[in-house]
This record gives structure tokens, sequence and C-alpha cells, in this order.
């Protein structure tokens, strides 16, 4: 049976949630909310629709109400400060009015934490300050008589700020099971759910809210086949034309590394909302893997007409800068991004690429461990620290970045041909093998694996087996080549070259031999050593022929023997030789 309500219901839930949201001053949640019902083409009765007033009907007097208005208007103003001031009194007896001033004071606290962030020289004892403010917080809260859903969110809130992780994931689900439409709380959940036994523990309310969560989450474990299975019923319930979820089937074909699937949802999100901006930075990852240099023009061009500083936007052209080897530039953006956005991992990441690229390795560690740190899932923040250390030649450093973002994409075969390299640059050939088989074995999607993992049995090619390992490994290697295209043109000769010697050795395979020397010509790093095993080949061509020759030659002119007039000592050495065990 489908969790999902009819498509009227579902409308009206969503119409209703968003109005109570953004009341409370829960903007991003409101316009989540909005966004969904939007999206959902039924008519409905304007009768059956939302009264905008029937949010202040529990408040017991005017005064309460003339306060809610005027500090809500400074809320959205971010007077925050002032907004909680002008609800004290009211507070004490209106639990609407205690949830905005304790929000308030939330917001505040976070933006004094960012303004300081962005100081060169803020003084360390700022950041003991914001600590005892979520402290003080966190006293005001646990000494409410009663929290609801809304409350308990902000417990959540001020907890994770705390790092009490824990704590805060309870009352996460506690919000959530009492308002299931408070996206924010699921939003916050999401971020604290580490492993699948996290995900089991969870007592989650049966509502349709926890299909799309369950969707996000899938998502953050890179089992983006099961978010793809997870998001057809989501669209046949009614959300077919919602930005919101092509964006997170775009981000699963991204993350399966299918860009071209990535990009048509991205367009068709752009047809449904042009001027929807979320997510749009992945669209330009999808441009820059793909080489399409005029769409990530494009795209960079439209996105500052509509925002110039918004974080995305400067990601964006960022991307646009990096695809013009124009570096520098890159990171002034990559930086500009983060000044808007502090928290943005995806800046983070990609300004670390760029570091790697003005060989700046410890801006490039710095700015890869700030990702890490605001998410350890980010597995391309693990893998450029691997990469990092890699150019450093500290191997060891490197396998352990490499096996954070193997444990999170296990069938990622750049992170297992990563993994191989650093154990074959220790000598640890067993390990190596193993990893470049796996890498093989899940799919090669760079098409190394095979390769490196023929040049490990190649350097010990001395052992008899190491060798026919080797050749066995190359002869699948040609084959793929020769199904699949090329593969890796600076190695491929030395492929033909090996497998020439190899059948060199073997009298009756110079046909062989030769048909990959003529292979390996066609390369200019092999182009002499195989013209060289040409003439060597055709010199034993030769021999052999001449050799057969000679010996027909023999047989032909050998006398016959006259049985009937030989002698008796004739016929017993015939005897002996045809004999030989008898003598």
């Amino acid at each position: 049976m489908s969790p999902f309500p009819s498509k009227e219901a579902l409308k009206l839930e969503l119409l209703q949630a968003s109005v109570e949201l953004s009341n409370r001053g829960l903007k991003q949640s409101a316009i989540w909310c909005a966004e969904q019902g939007n999206s959902v083409q039924v008519d409905l009765q304007p009768s059956s629709l939302p009264n905008l007033f029937s949010f202040y009907s529990d408040m017991q007097s005017t005064p309460v109400i003339s306060s809610y208005l005027f500090a809500k208007t400074l809320f959205d103003n971010k007077e925050y400060v002032r907004s909680a001031y002008h609800l004290e009194s009211a507070s004490q007896t209106c639990p609407k009015c205690s949830f905005l001033k304790l929000f308030s004071r939330v917001l505040d606290i976070e933006n004094k934490r960012i303004e300081n962030q962005l100081e060169p020289f803020a003084p360390v004892f700022l950041n003991t300050e914001a600590n005892e403010s979520l402290q003080n917080l966190l006293v005001d809260l646990n000494e409410l008589p009663n929290l609801d859903g809304y409350h308990c969110y902000l417990m959540g809130l001020v907890l994770k700020r705390l790092r009490r992780n824990k704590d805060a994931k309870g009352f996460f689900v506690r919000s959530v099971n009492e308002v299931p439409m408070l996206y924010a709380s699921w939003f916050e959940l999401k971020s604290l759910i580490s492993t699948k036994d996290d995900l089991s523990e969870l007592k989650l309310p049966s509502h349709w809210m926890k299909e799309c969560f369950l969707a996000e989450v899938h998502s953050n474990f890179q089992m983006n086949v099961e978010v793809v299975q997870k998001l057809v019923p989501i669209f046949d319930a009614g959300f077919n034309r919602s930005p919101y979820f092509f964006a997170c089937l775009a981000k699963a074909h991204h993350n399966l590394r299918d860009f071209d699937a990535s990009i048509e949802c991205f367009e068709d999100v752009r047809t449904l909302d042009p001027y929807r901006i979320e997510n749009l930075d992945t669209l330009s990852n999808d441009y820059y893997v793909r080489s399409k240099r005029v769409e990530l023009s494009t795209l960079a061009h439209e996105m500052v007409e509509i925002s110039k500083y918004r974080h995305e936007t400067c990601c964006v052209i960022g991307n646009y800068y990096s695809f013009r080897q124009e570096h520098e530039k890159a990171v002034t953006y990559f930086q500009r991004a983060l000044k808007l956005n502090p928290n943005y991992i995806d800046a983070w990441t990609l300004m670390g690429h760029e570091l790697i690229e003005m060989k700046n390795t410890n801006g490039a560690v710095q700015a890869y461990r700030r990702a890490v740190e605001l998410d350890p899932r980010d597995f391309r923040a693990w893998y450029g620290l691997g990469q990092t250390y890699e150019m450093l030649r500290m191997h060891l450093h490197s396998i352990y970045y490499f096996e954070q973002a193997h444990v999170l994409r296990p069938n990622d075969s750049r992170f297992l041909v990563a993994l191989g390299t650093c154990y074959e640059s220790l000598d640890k050939y067993v390990e190596a093998e193993k990893c470049y088989w796996k890498a093989y074995s899940v799919g090669d999607s760079e098409g190394g694996a095979l390769l490196k993992l023929g040049k490990i049995f190649e350097k010990q090619d001395k052992d008899k087996e190491k060798e026919e390992k080797a050749v066995a490994i190359y002869q699948r290697y040609v084959e793929e080549v020769s199904i699949e295209g090329t593969v890796d043109l600076q190695e491929q000769g030395s492929v033909y070259l090996y497998l020439a010697k190899y059948y060199l050795k073997q009298p009756d395979l110079l046909e062989e031999a030769n048909e990959m020397a003529s292979k390996a010509t066609q390369y200019k790093a092999t182009r002499e050593a195989a013209r060289s095993l040409q003439r060597e080949i055709a010199e034993r061509k030769k021999e052999k022929a001449a050799g057969t020759a000679t010996a027909t030659s023999a047989f032909l002119h050998t006398p016959l023997i006259d049985l009937e007039n030989s002698d008796s000592s004739d016929l017993a050495e015939i005897s002996r030789l045809s004999h030989p065990t008898d003598s």
C-alpha cells in the first residue's frame, strides 16, 4: 500500500504546512513545502485552502498578536536580538512566541559565529563566548515545561552546535514524530546519520515524508540505485513536476557517473523553474566533466544575471575558470563562495583541487580537511587528501585517506586503483594486485586497472608463474582494447612489445610475435624496439624455413636399403637402431 495520500490531500497538507512554517520564521522549510505543493497538479476548492489568520487563533490577546507580528517583521529583517527582546513578555504564556524568541537567539549566535570566521584575526575567546551563549540557551530550553515538535527542533539544533550529536539525534526524531512536515528537522537528522545501523535504529513516523527522507539518506550513503528506485513512487504520487525531486534524481545519476542522464534531469529542472539556482553547481560539474565549454559559459552568465552573489553562482564561475586552466581566478571565486557560505562543502573541495593544480599542497590539505570536518561522508575530499599526500610521497598517509574514500564508495574503481598505486610504491605487490584486480572486477571506470596489474606481474617476470600471469593479463587487455577501442595510448605499445618478446621465445608462435611487434610499431615510444624485434622474427622465420628445407632434403637424399641383398650384419644394425632399449 502506498504511504502517499491522494493528490488533493497531499497538496492541502503542503500548503497548510507552508503557512505554518512561514509564520514561525522557518523560511527554508516553508519554501520547501510551498515548492512541493506548487508542483502537485490538482485543483482545490477555495473553501478548503488554509486560512492565513488561523495561525493566530490560539493567541490569548491582541497585545500578544501585535507583539508577535512586530517581532516577526524584525525577524524577517534579520534583527534577531531585537526580535527576541520584544517577545520577552509574550513568550511566558504563548508557545509560538517562545519558539520565535529562542529561534531568534539561535540565529543571532550563528550569525556572530559566521562573522567571526570571516575576520582574519578573530580572537579565540569569541568561540568560547558562542559556546557559552549556546549553553545558556540550552538551560532556557530545559526549563520549559513542555517541548513541542518545534521546540524539540531547537533543542536538537543547539545540541548539534555543541557537538552532542547523539542527544541531538533523539530530539530531531521527536520533532519529526510530532511535526512530520517540519522539513528542517528531517534535514538536520539526515546529517547525523553516519551508518546504515543508525538509520535502522530510528523510530520514524509512518508518514509520506519518511519516503522523501529515505531517498536523501540513501544518497548520502552513495546507494544511488536505491535513490532512483525510491524516487519512482514519489514521482507517481504527484511530484512529477517537482524541481526538487528532479534535482535529487540528477544528483543520483551524477554520483553514478552517468553525467549525460544527470544533465538531462537538470535541464528538466531548468525547464520547470528557470530561475532556480539550487544544485546548479552540480550541473556545472557535469558540464566540466563532459567538456561542454559553451554550456558551462552560458550557465555561468545566466546565473550571474539571476543572482550574482549567491554562493552557487560563484562556484559555477569558479568551475568555468578552472576549465579554462585559470586556476588563480578559480580559487578567487571559490573563496568568494566561502565568504558567502563558510559551510559550503563543494567550494572547499573544489578549491582544494585548484590548489593542487597550483602545487600549493599545504593550502590544498587545509581545504580538504575543512570539507571533511563539515561532512565526513564527502568522499571527494578524502580522495583529494590522498592525492595530495601521494604528491608528497607520503604513501602511508595516502593509503589511510584513500581507504576512507573507498569505505564511502566501495565500488568506485578510482579509489582502488589509487590504493594499488600506493601499495606498489611501497613494494607491497600482493596488496597492490588485490586492489587492481578488484578495481577491474567492479567496472574500472578509467580503464587502467588491468594494465597496472599486468605491469606488477611484469616486474616479477623472472618467476615463470608471474610471467605467465602477466601474459594472460596483457592478452585480456589486448582483447578489451580491440573491442572497446583505444584505452591508453602511452602504454599500449609496451604491452604489444612485451607480448611480442614472449611469443618470440615460443618456436611455434612466430606469427603471433610478428603481429604484436607490428602493432607496437604504431607507437613512437616502442617503434624502434619493435622494428628491431621484427627483424629478429624475420631471421628466425628464415632459420626455421632453412632448417625445415635441410631436413627435407636430407630425407630425400638418404639411400634406400636393399633388404634382399643386405648381409646379416646390416640387418642387425637396422634392428639395433629401431629398438635402442634392447641394446
